[in-house]
């Protein structure tokens, strides 16, 4: 999201600027995701009390305020569950909001925090949330339970992002050339997982799911790739442990890439 813009702003993947993508401006827009069915949702703190989320369609037009300020105020990160619910995180009053798929409000999901911004989750599922206002990284259980700090101190300062990464001792780490990006909804879950594609495939497209040592785990079936489809459902198999695995679909020259991680 640009902050002058105030527009969110698309880049290929070298870097080079593309255009500006949303239709509408969406001041201090922070984070975002894409739906399963993908539209695009964008984190607007405004002020930081009269924050929204904001739905856009794939081609950037607004569609609604899919969540306003009555309740949220001064929103960050967001996501959504395998459940549809989309939990957002709520700079101002310390809190993560758990919402419905149609943005009405059900419960707080984690008080407590002083500003919160930015989160990941760890291979066995627990979640990580920076703290701004506490220079922290919190530690969380499934339920929302805290687990005390995952890091506090050691030169942190007003935390805004938090990435988890493997680091393998051999196989696939990062993924060069010839690479593009897949969507998939949700990107954290216990599954099944919708994987969006840009363009339909092609007759001799195939795709593995890897483990983080670059492992081939399972091999996802695609029924009549030739039909021009650009969506695959995938049920993970039920002996596949709980961690982070990189989905990599083969689709002409091509590779594309997203990374999931898979809970009980």
């Amino acid at each position: 999201m640009g902050h002058h813009t105030e527009q969110g702003v698309r880049f290929d993947l070298d870097g080079a600027f593309v255009d500006e993508f949303t239709t509408t401006g969406v001041a201090n827009g922070l984070g975002h995701f894409w739906d399963s069915i993908g539209r695009f949702y964008i984190s607007v703190y405004g002020n930081g009390g009269t924050g929204t989320v904001q739905r856009f369609a794939a081609d950037g037009a607004l569609l609604d305020i899919f969540i306003d300020s009555s309740i949220l105020q001064g929103p960050t990160d967001l996501w959504q569950d395998d459940n549809g619910d989309v939990l957002v995180q709520d700079w101002t009053t310390g809190a993560v909001l758990r919402f419905d798929s149609t943005g009405a409000f059900l419960s707080t999901y984690i008080s407590g925090l002083s500003n919160p911004e930015g989160h990941a989750f760890l291979p066995n599922g627990d979640l990580l949330m920076g703290d701004w206002g506490e220079d922290a990284v919190h530690r969380l259980g499934a339920s929302g339970n805290s687990l005390g700090y995952f890091t506090s101190g050691n030169g942190l300062t007003d935390p805004n992002c938090v990435r988890v990464r493997e680091v393998p001792l051999t196989g696939v780490s990062e993924f060069a050339g010839g690479v593009a990006a897949l969507r998939v909804a949700p990107n954290v879950g216990a599954g099944p997982f919708e994987v969006l594609l840009e363009e339909p495939l092609a007759s001799d497209a195939r795709m593995v799911v890897l483990d983080a040592t670059g492992c081939m785990v399972e091999r996802v079936p695609l029924a009549g790739p030739a039909n021009g489809s650009s969506r695959v459902r995938w049920h993970p198999d039920d002996g596949l442990a709980p961690g982070s695995y990189h989905i990599v679909l083969h689709h002409g020259a091509m590779r594309w890439h997203a990374r999931i991680t898979l809970v009980e």
